[in-house]
C-alpha cells in the first residue's frame, strides 16, 4: 500500500505564523503538510543554551497553537532531526521540506549537511528560503545595502490559514502510531513551565503587543534611555527575543515602523529612526556571520592570535555570578542571570570586563553569556563580542572603566542596588566604590568587605592599562593592518566602511 505523499514545513528560529514563505510555499503547493518543530538534545544540552531558551520556544509554539486554532496540526519532536525524519518516513513519502535558512552557530551547520545528505538520498527538495535579507554564499557587500532595503519593503509572505488548516495533518488524532514514532522521548517537564518572573515569555501575540507600544507609546526617549539600565527596560524596544526566535519577522517590524514613524512628533520620530537603524545593523552581523562563520572559534583578526590569555576558573565563577567586588560588573551579571536580558551598553562593560580588567579568553564568556541572554542570536552575539574583545582589528578598542560607567549610567545608584543589595545601608557615593571604605566606616556601616562584600577581584587601574598597550600595540601593527583591509573589502560597502574604518 503507498504512503500518503506530503510536505513537511519544519519550523526553526522562525516560531510564526505570519510572514513566513515557507508556510506560503508549502501551502500553494496543495499537498497535505505536516508543520514540525524539533527539540534537538544535542542542541539544548549545547553550551550556548540554557532551559530560558526552550521554555521561551514552547510558549512560542503554543501561542501557535492557540491563538490561531490550530488544534493538534503542529507536532513537536525530542529526538535529533535525522531520527526524526526517518520516523516520519515511515509513515509518509515526503515531497519537500520547506523551512527558513538557519544562520547558527557549527552544531546547526552540522546537522544541517547531515540532513542535505538524507535527503538527497530520499529523493526529498528542501526548500530554505532566506532569513531577513542574509544572502547565503556572499563574498563581498557590494549591493548588499540595496538588496535588504527591497526585502524590508517588499509584501509580507502572506500565508492563508484557513487554507493551511485544511491541509495540515493532525496526526495526535488521526494516527497514533506515527504520531508516537515521531514524537521521540517526552519533553523536559522543566520546558512546559512558566517563564521565571521578570523574563520575557515567547509567541507571535505577546512580541506584537512588545512592538506596538513601543512605537505608540514608549518610543519617545530611546535614545535618552538607551544606555541606562533601569530606563532601556522601558523605553528601550524589547523585542530583540521575539526577533531571534521570529515571533516576529524583520519586514514586520521595519514595515511597521514605516507605517506609523511620518504620524509622530518630530522628536518621537528621531527616537524611532535611530531605532530604525539598528534594525539594519541586526542584519548586517548576521551577514557577516553568514559570510564568515569562523568567529565561533577565532579572531577574526587573526593577529590577535598573539594574545596570551591565560583561563582562570575563579575569575569565571566570580564574573558569572556578580560577586567580582565591582557593584556594576556584579550588579549586571545579576540581572543577566535572572531576567535573561541587559542592555546593550551593560553587555559591552561585561564583556570589556571580563576581555580586558580580567584579561580573559573570549570563548568562555561568549558561551556563558549566550547562554544567558534571552535573545542569543549567533550572528549578532559572536560579532559583539569579538568587537568587545578588541580582536576584530577593525574597531576602536573600548576598556571601559567600570568605576567611571557606573557613575555616568547610573549614579543615583538604583540599578546597582536592586541587585547587591548588600551595599543598601551604604551613601551613594561608596556604592560605587565600596572598597575605599575606612575600618571605621566598615563598623558604622555594619559592612565588613570580604565578609559581606567581596573585595575587588583584580586592580582594574593596573590592568587597564595593562591591556590598553597590549591591544594597541597588535591593533597598529602591520599585520593587524594587513588583515584588516581583507576584512573591510569583504563585510563593509560606502558609508558603513568610513564609520567602521
Amino acid at each position: 500500500m503507498a504512503k500518503p505523499l506530503i510536505n513537511v514545513v519544519w519550523f526553526k528560529r522562525d516560531l510564526r505564523l505570519s510572514d513566513h514563505a515557507p508556510l506560503r510555499k508549502a501551502i500553494e503547493d496543495g499537498k497535505p503538510i505536516l508543520l514540525i518543530y524539533i527539540f534537538e538534545p544535542e542542541l539544548m544540552s549545547d553550551k550556548h543554551y540554557d532551559i530560558r531558551h526552550w521554555c521561551f520556544v514552547w510558549q512560542s509554539l503554543k501561542d501557535m497553537q492557540q491563538a490561531n486554532k490550530l488544534n493538534f496540526s503542529l507536532s513537536v519532536a525530542h529526538q535529533n532531526a535525522s531520527d526524526t525524519f526517518r520516523h516520519i518516513l515511515r509513515f509518509f513519502d515526503i515531497h519537500t521540506v520547506f523551512s527558513h535558512q538557519e544562520i547558527g552557530i557549527k552544531i546547526t551547520y552540522d546537522r544541517d549537511l547531515t540532513m542535505k545528505k538524507l535527503f538527497r538520498s530520499k529523493n526529498i527538495v528542501w526548500d530554505e528560503s532566506s532569513y531577513a535579507g542574509v544572502r547565503r554564499g556572499l563574498r563581498d557587500r557590494i549591493g548588499w545595502a540595496k538588496y535588504w532595503h527591497e526585502q524590508m519593503y517588499a509584501m509580507e509572505e502572506k500565508v492563508h490559514l484557513g487554507n493551511l488548516r485544511e491541509l495540515a495533518i493532525r496526526l495526535a488524532l488521526d494516527n497514533s502510531a506515527a504520531h508516537q514514532a515521531i514524537k521521540g522521548k517526552p519533553l523536559p517537564r522543566e520546558v512546559m513551565e512558566p517563564m521565571p518572573e521578570g523574563m520575557q515569555s515567547g509567541g507571535e501575540l505577546l512580541g506584537w503587543e512588545r512592538l506596538e507600544s513601543f512605537v505608540n507609546h514608549r518610543a519617545l526617549g530611546y535614545t535618552k534611555n538607551i544606555s541606562s539600565p533601569i530606563g532601556s527596560r522601558h523605553f528601550g524596544g524589547r523585542i530583540s527575543a521575539h526577533l531571534a526566535w521570529g515571533n516576529l519577522s524583520m519586514r514586520q517590524v521595519f514595515q511597521y515602523y514605516s507605517r506609523h514613524v511620518k504620524e509622530k512628533e518630530s522628536s518621537v520620530q528621531r527616537d524611532l529612526n535611530a531605532f530604525a537603524s539598528r534594525l539594519r545593523w541586526h542584519c548586517h552581523f548576521i551577514q557577516k556571520f553568514e559570510s564568515e562563520d569562523r568567529i565561533e572559534f577565532e579572531n577574526l583578526n587573526p593577529a590577535f592570535d598573539v594574545l596570551e590569555q591565560p583561563y582562570n576558573d575563579e575569575y569565571f565563577e566570580r564574573w558569572k555570578n556578580g560577586q567580582t567586588g565591582y557593584p556594576l560588573i556584579d550588579a549586571a551579571m545579576r540581572c543577566l542571570n535572572e531576567t535573561g536580558f541587559l542592555n546593550f551598553r551593560l553587555r559591552a562593560i561585561v564583556l570589556s570586563f571580563w576581555s580586558h580588567l580580567l584579561w580573559q579568553p573570549w570563548k568562555p564568556a561568549a558561551e556563558y553569556l549566550a547562554s544567558m541572554f534571552l535573545d542569543f542570536e549567533p550572528g549578532i552575539h559572536y560579532a559583539q563580542v569579538q568587537m568587545q574583545a578588541g580582536v576584530t582589528g577593525i574597531n576602536i578598542i573600548r576598556i571601559y572603566n567600570p568605576v567611571k560607567q557606573s557613575k555616568e549610567i547610573d549614579p543615583d545608584a538604583k540599578f546597582i542596588l536592586e541587585w547587591v543589595q548588600e551595599l543598601k545601608n551604604l551613601p551613594i557615593n561608596l556604592v560605587h566604590e565600596p572598597w575605599t571604605l575606612r575600618p571605621l566606616e566598615q563598623l558604622f556601616y555594619d559592612m565588613q568587605l570580604g565578609l559581606h562584600y567581596p573585595l575587588p577581584v583584580i586592580d582594574y587601574k593596573k590592568t587597564h592599562t595593562d591591556a590598553r598597550d597590549i591591544l594597541w600595540g597588535v591593533k597598529e601593527s602591520k599585520s593587524a593592518q594587513k588583515y584588516n583591509r581583507k576584512i573591510l573589502k569583504m563585510h563593509v560597502e560606502g558609508k558603513l566602511k568610513e564609520q567602521l574604518e
